[in-house]
Formats: structure tokens, sequence, C-alpha cells
């Protein structure tokens, strides 16, 4: 009887054991960021948008384990962001969070600034991708829309 008891502990010992939780303490990264075809990272020269025309953005991310989430957003910074400064025209806005899963994604984004009633000047294209375990890279593009 003890050795049956023995080897019935002894098995559920080593099953317990047999698999470890991973800790994933890597960030997410970005492997691309394009605005109408044109590479953003780690740009020299600022990507122009024109008002009242459709633009592209492309994002490419990866992760070690999984991928969980992508933040898009743009917003404008005429003042270096101390947004003291009132404009006379409609500033242009978005914001999106989309599910993503995998060890790799890539998103396709088409935008339409839908007015020439948009105030001209530097805006920001923030990014932000969040894996399964909640680790986080943020990258944040300038960009400039006018008008033709």
């Amino acid at each position: 009887m003890r050795k049956i008891s023995f080897a019935l502990l002894a098995g559920i010992v080593l099953c317990s054991c047999g698999e470890k939780e991973t800790i994933d303490n890597e960030k997410p990264s970005f492997k691309s960021v394009k605005i109408n075809t044109v590479e953003q990272i780690n740009a020299t020269t600022e990507t122009e948008v024109v008002t009242n025309e459709e633009f592209k953005i492309d994002i490419d991310v990866a992760d070690n384990i999984d991928l969980s989430q992508l933040k898009v957003e743009i917003h404008e910074n005429f003042d270096g962001h101390n947004h003291a400064k009132i404009a006379v025209l409609d500033t242009f806005a978005f914001n999106e969070i989309h599910t993503i899963t995998g060890k790799n994604a890539t998103k396709s984004l088409n935008i339409w600034t839908n007015t020439t009633d948009i105030a001209n000047g530097d805006y920001h294209l923030e990014l932000q991708v969040l894996d399964k375990s909640g680790n986080s890279t943020e990258y944040v593009v300038p960009f400039e829309i006018t008008t033709p």
C-alpha cells in the first residue's frame, strides 16, 4: 500500500511541475510605420498630408509572445503641446483602438481629412502597442497638414 501511495504522490508532483508559466517582460515593438508609403521610423524629414484628401497609415508591430491592442491617435501640435493657441479653423483629430493578436500584426488605415476647413500646421500621430501581458511601447510621428 505504501508503494502505491508513494507512486501516486510522485506522479502528482511530477505532473504539477511539468508546465512552467512564461513571464513576459519584453515590450512589443514597432517594425515599420508609414504615412503614404514613406517610412517614419528614424525619418529625417516631416511628412506632409494635404487637407480634403485621403492619406494612408501602415503600421507593423511585433511581440515575443502575443499582441493585444494598437491605439492610433492624431492631434494638433501647434505650440509644442502647450495647447494655448486658438485656431480659427477646426483642428483635425482621430482616435481608434484596434484588437490585434499573434506575434506579428499589420494594420492599414485610410484616413480622410474630409474638409478644407482643417487648420494647417503641425500634428502628431501617436501610436501605442500593447501585448497580452500589459507591456507597452509608444511611438510619436510628427507630420504636417497643409492646404494645396
